[in-house]
């Protein structure tokens, strides 16, 4: 007998955080873990119908936080933990995270802390005050399923201004708050810096160093160059390039589905008439079973 899990239905956070709870209830053999609580939709969730779009904890190293909420206050931070509206990740020395949100890969390299200002069907936007985020980004064509027709909006703030990614690419963007100062580097793609005094274009290639003194900004552009933290991220995409070639790019999955590329490693994906498209692990220990809430 095969477990299933059926991908089509999650369409509220409370039904993704039911399958990601049964998914863990199989790769705990494998020492992948999830918080307890995370598996149980609260009331509020309950009673709302909240955005299908969710985000996942996907990488931990080191001294790493994670802010769910202000009766929990900063704890530290969990591998697969969901990640949505309001919550905030921060790394101590030697600490990186990443963060998959549909079709972006968010990773924080050391002292570095990012607020998840918003996550919606239709956008992403997040606040880094200090420290280094790499940021790869896809970008598809609208997808029928979903009620609007318009691309994703992924935007990043700093103390300096907000930059909006454009374009299909790599991005790294460094906030020194003590220094007033953002640098935003395009290693692939395209976006638009703008701080309601000037907005700016920012290409492949090129980085865009912002300073605020006595209230006013300079602006000084560079060539963008590639770092260790870059190449580290680079390294993190090997394995979901591969399974986006198979998966996403035939179309079999919905490439905005968070984190399929580590299911992808543990189990296979079939077709079945009544639900459509499932996963189904190679392997399961006896007595194990999917307590997924349809």
């Amino acid at each position: 007998m095969r477990a299933t899990i059926d991908f089509g239905s999650v369409r509220s956070l409370s039904r993704y955080l039911c399958c990601v709870a049964a998914i863990m209830a199989y790769t705990a053999l494998l020492g992948v873990t999830l918080a307890a609580h995370a598996a149980t939709p609260s009331p509020a969730h309950a009673a709302s119908d909240p955005p299908a779009q969710v985000g996942r904890i996907g990488y931990i190293e080191g001294e790493v936080a994670f802010f769910a909420d202000s009766n929990d206050g900063w704890r530290g931070a969990r591998l697969n933990y969901p990640v949505t509206s309001k919550n905030s990740i921060r790394t101590g020395g030697g600490g990186r995270a990443e963060v998959r949100v549909g079709a972006a890969a968010l990773r924080l390299d050391a002292r570095s802390t990012l607020d998840f200002t918003r996550i919606d069907d239709a956008s992403l936007h997040v606040l880094l005050p200090r420290g280094t985020l790499s940021v790869r980004l896809r970008t598809y064509p609208a997808d029928p399923d979903r009620n609007h027709k318009e691309q994703d909006s992924v935007t990043v703030e700093t103390n300096e201004g907000t930059i909006f990614l454009q374009a299909d690419g790599r991005y790294r963007f460094d906030a020194a708050e003590d220094r007033n100062e953002t640098r935003v580097s395009v290693l692939a793609g395209l976006a638009r810096f703008d701080n309601r005094g000037a907005t700016l274009n920012v290409e492949a290639g090129q980085s865009l160093t912002i300073r605020r003194t006595n209230g006013a900004a300079s602006f000084v552009f560079d060539s963008a160059g590639s770092t260790p933290f870059d190449q580290w991220a680079m390294a993190r995409d090997s394995r979901w390039d591969e399974t986006h070639q198979r998966h996403a790019n035939a179309r079999l999955l919905s490439p905005r589905m968070t984190g399929y590329e580590d299911l992808d490693a543990f189990g296979d994906w079939i077709d079945d008439r009544e639900y459509g498209r499932l996963w189904s692990p190679r392997a399961v220990v006896s007595g194990w079973a999917s307590n997924v809430w349809r």
